[in-house]
């Protein structure tokens, strides 16, 4: 059974965030963490835009592509809150792969967010 909304705080984004805790293994052995606070939800207007921002389409063949490295560095001013300790964002190209691997698993894929803004196809399970 639905109802009508209560207020608009139902259907917008939240400001809340979560504190995701990523292991690394420093260059002495011994475990360091990072701490990222990542906003909970995105906008689709903010979804929307970073995906066409980091689509290309080869115009020969037609087919599309995405810029992975300009998608994460997208998602990451658009979710990304808070990190000790602080990691510029000149410096995020340099992350081990390791480590980037663990961070950019707290983030939609870019497959997730174009599924986000798919408005073509309403799924059952949304509907009730």
């Amino acid at each position: 059974m639905s109802s009508e909304i209560a207020s608009l705080s139902d259907i917008l984004t939240s400001t809340d965030s979560e504190q995701h805790v990523i292991k690394v293994k420093g260059k002495n052995g011994v475990d360091k963490i990072i701490k990222l606070w990542v906003r909970k939800d995105i906008a689709w207007s903010s979804a929307a835009d970073i995906v066409t921002k980091c689509l290309l389409t080869n115009a020969r063949t037609g087919e599309v592509t995405v810029d992975i490295v300009k998608y994460y560095s997208l998602i990451w001013d658009a979710l990304v809150e808070r990190v000790e300790p602080e990691i510029p964002k000149t410096h995020l190209i340099k992350v081990r792969a390791d480590v980037w691997k663990q961070i950019a698993s707290v983030f939609p894929s870019p497959d997730e967010a174009m599924r986000l803004i798919n408005i073509t196809r309403i799924e059952e399970e949304n509907l009730g």
